[in-house]
């Protein structure tokens, strides 16, 4: 066979190749959209005939005491008719916790042990019943004389005997409308005051000035016109139980009348009821946390659905199919394995460096492990264990005797750095520099991906080639903690597991290309791969044998 025979028989093999790999290619990107609109259209289309919804409502807490022990005081949801509390988990390092139970005070009182700015996490896993419709309490409630005055006393928020709101309320009542209620003419006057969300920290008297108010504004001024008329109001904090990417707190007010406290809400326009998801925090007070011998610093809301939570589940037939939905598991399961999906997509970052850009790294996943060690752990404690790592494994290997294989070596290194990173920990836990559990996957990561590699770039192409692969390494892995540390691609991941074989189709054209690569074109020695070893070995002989 003749050699342009030869290199025809090359090129149709190598079309042929190329042929069933962008046949592969198709293929995935069809599975992709083929299994995400199954699950879409159909896996994903519950319908719950109880008509029970679980919502997780997670609420944090940073505060900085003074000279004294800091202490919370958290007041948890208010049960209502359609809305119930099944579940709390309290996260509190540095602090005792007491919880009281008792029918009039459900608070949680959280003490702090040491001087020093501490937070408290608080999750609350709500069922919502929407079957439900009809909030209005059935029940008749009696108010004894203490509570009746409680409702109707003054404080600097309301100021009922404030000339200005008694001259308010004098011009509301007078009006001649016979058909209207106090309570209705007080409610259309308070509903027409201009809305201005900005106008948050102002007394009664000083919003009725302005002629603005917010949503709390509106509130207060109700519950102060009320309480001058002489009838028992008290002013309602809360959440509105939706996704809301801005979750924050949201008032409305009570009034009793008729043996009954009914619910209204000025700002949008609710009366004698409110929507069945309007979740109470705390009543009569406008903060739900309260912080003794300290200042808040900061709270956070936080408010999301749970669609595949096991108690949805309950009553429900189960199917093999099941398995196939990663939602059902509970949350901290589904975190982990968000996490793990998210993985394909450092290799694909680290394909494109190697395949477009131009820059080796230690292997396709090593970028991405560390991406994970990164997150677990701080800067400081990543940068001082890759730092022993990488000595160990660089000056360890001149160390040691020329004529010692590999396995006893590396044996040797591996036992070195284990030691040595040990150490390094409990001076930083000494130091207080570090208080992670997780930290010790870092060296694990480090271990099992760097060490071995380094030695045998070292050995086959030279120092220089190593710390380039080393710090294009590092680089990658920089570049992928944004991925992972983006939670809505890994829950969307996490319910669509389907879009990875996009991800396989897109690593599969990368690898297709054939074009000169980015480093290639702007020509930076710094940055370009410099030749290795064998490389350089192999030119000199063929220069040998040429001769």
């Amino acid at each position: 066979m003749t050699n342009e025979e030869t290199i025809e028989t090359t090129k149709g093999d190598e079309e042929k190749n190329n042929s069933s790999y962008y046949l592969l290619v198709i293929i995935l990107i069809v599975l992709s959209i083929i299994g995400i609109s199954i699950r879409f259209v159909f896996y994903y289309k519950f319908h719950f005939d109880s008509g029970i919804l679980i919502w997780r409502l997670s609420v944090e807490v940073s505060a900085e005491n003074n000279q004294k022990n800091l202490e919370f005081n958290l007041s948890p949801p208010i049960d209502t008719k359609t809305i119930h509390v099944v579940e709390r988990n309290i996260y509190h390092p540095g602090f005792k916790i007491k919880v009281i139970n008792n029918p009039s005070d459900k608070k949680i009182w959280a003490k702090s042990r040491d001087n020093e700015q501490l937070n408290l996490t608080v999750e609350y896993l709500l069922s919502m019943n929407t079957a439900i419709t009809d909030t209005k309490l059935t029940k008749n409630i009696k108010l004894n004389t203490k509570s009746r005055q409680d409702y109707l006393s003054d404080n600097d928020l309301l100021q009922i005997n404030n000339s200005i709101v008694k001259e308010t309320l004098k011009e509301i009542l007078s009006k001649q409308d016979d058909t209207a209620t106090d309570v209705e003419k007080i409610f259309n006057f308070v509903q027409k005051i201009p809305h201005n969300p900005a106008q948050k920290n102002l007394n009664v008297p000083d919003a009725l000035v302005l002629n603005q108010a917010s949503n709390l504004n509106k509130s207060l001024i109700m519950v102060s016109l009320l309480r001058a008329s002489g009838i028992p109001a008290r002013i309602v904090s809360g959440l509105i139980v939706q996704e809301d990417l801005e979750l924050s707190l949201y008032y409305w007010f009570e009034l009793y009348q008729d043996k009954q406290w009914k619910s209204y809400d000025v700002t949008s326009g609710y009366q004698d009821g409110v929507p069945f998801n309007y979740l109470p925090l705390i009543k009569n007070d406008t903060d739900f946390v309260e912080v003794l011998h300290g200042e808040v610093n900061d709270v956070n809301l936080g408010l999301q659905p749970e669609y595949y939570h096991p108690l949805l589940f309950q009553n429900v037939e189960k199917n093999f199919l099941d398995i196939f939905n990663f939602m059902r598991l509970p949350l901290e399961i589904r975190d982990e394995i968000a996490l793990l999906l998210l993985l394909p997509f450092g290799a694909l970052i680290t394909a494109i460096f190697r395949h477009i850009i131009g820059v080796d790294s230690y292997g396709v996943f090593t970028p991405t492990l560390l991406a994970l060690a990164l997150i677990y752990s701080n800067l400081l404690t990543t940068i001082i264990i890759v730092l022993i790592t990488c000595f160990l494994a660089i000056a360890g290997r001149s160390l040691m005797p020329v004529k010692m294989t590999q396995t006893p070596r590396l044996t040797i290194i591996f036992t070195l750095v284990a030691f040595f990173i040990s150490l390094s920990i409990s001076l930083l836990q000494y130091f207080e520099f570090e208080k992670e559990a997780l930290v010790f996957l870092l060296p694990i990561v480090i271990l099992t991906t760097m060490v071995d590699r380094l030695y045998k770039t070292i050995s086959e192409s030279g120092l220089d080639t190593a710390i380039r692969k080393l710090i294009w390494t590092i680089l990658i892995s920089f570049i992928c903690i944004p991925i992972f540390q983006y939670e809505p691609l890994g829950q969307f991941v996490l319910q669509f597991p389907e879009t990875h074989f996009t991800t396989l189709a897109i690593i599969l054209l990368i690898s297709f290309y054939k074009r000169k690569k980015f480093l290639e074109v702007i020509r930076i020695p710094l940055l370009s791969e410099p030749k290795s070893l064998s490389d350089n070995k192999l030119k000199k002989e063929n220069v040998d044998n040429s001769d």
